[in-house]
């Protein structure tokens, strides 16, 4: 049986625009979704009797209402709800144990007025042991791109179950995978009294890609249909991959499993994208 998509819904703006892409994710993937919502209020001491289970039928209302949608945008959507009590994170976490991916929305502004997670969407993140896609809400926009999914690669610390997803979503949204890599000229190369020219920068960047290709090519021969590019780019990671968001259809970058924090590329990804990104643990 195929794993769950699961998204986490509370009713917000964020959270329904999550639903929307968890929803078409599934329907393209074959997997069942599950809308999880959480009460983390308790009947007695957060909220008088009466008043917890009314807020509690309003929220089922609110899932079967959203599921309905979903189901007339999405015909033969596999989708069911689950309204759980406690916190949020550790629900989050529990829930998405065995999913396929859990789907949650951006909320809030940071000070470019771009998209923000929150503070439980950020834990949940750095935490999951499943891939986590943060969904943006924001209106359509014209296309200014090509289609495409772009997945932010080092070839020194990429691991295959990064390059799966990221394959596996690009077959199943029938788009190109543009593999890229943030390069930065070697410390030593300051050194050199004579600063080395455009042959060894070329030389250089093509043993990177070189390695991108002997890493991604094995892998995408299971997926025949999808077209891979490779692309290595000069610059600091974190504004290359901000900068490569903005013409991508989903953004998938890697992070490591049980470290509990995210690195500094994931922190400006999820702060500064527009884009849908997928976080896939490893390691």
């Amino acid at each position: 049986m195929n794993r769950a998509v699961i998204v986490g819904v509370d009713g917000s703006a964020p959270s329904l625009a999550a639903a929307a892409w968890a929803a078409e994710t599934a329907v393209l993937t074959g997997a069942p979704l599950r809308l999880l919502f959480v009460d983390t209020r308790r009947p007695g001491l957060d909220a008088p009797a009466g008043s917890y289970a009314r807020n509690r039928a309003e929220a089922v209302r609110m899932l079967d209402r959203t599921v309905l949608d979903l189901r007339t945008r999405h015909p033969g959507l596999r989708a069911d709800v689950e309204l759980l009590p406690g916190s949020t994170i550790a629900q989050l976490l529990a829930a998405s144990a065995d999913a396929t991916a859990l789907v949650l929305g951006s909320r809030g502004t940071d000070r470019f007025t771009r998209p923000a997670p929150g503070a439980t969407v950020q834990a949940v993140t750095a935490r999951a042991q499943q891939p986590v896609v943060l969904a943006p809400n924001r209106p359509a926009q014209r296309m200014t791109h090509r289609p495409q999914i772009v997945l932010a690669l080092d070839p020194g610390r990429a691991v295959e179950t990064v390059v799966e997803f990221a394959l596996s979503q690009a077959q199943a949204r029938t788009l190109p995978l543009r593999v890229v890599h943030a390069w930065a000229p070697p410390a030593l190369w300051v050194t050199w009294p004579i600063p080395p020219g455009e042959a060894e920068r070329a030389t250089a960047e093509d043993h990177v890609e070189q390695r991108l290709r002997d890493l991604v090519l094995p892998l995408a021969a299971k997926h025949p249909k999808v077209e891979v590019r490779f692309d290595t780019r000069t610059g600091e990671a974190a504004h290359v991959v901000v900068d490569e968001a903005g013409r991508a259809d989903l953004l998938v970058l890697g992070r490591r499993r049980h470290t509990g924090a995210l690195g500094p590329v994931a922190r400006a990804a999820i702060h500064r994208a527009a884009c849908p990104i997928a976080l896939v643990p490893h390691g």
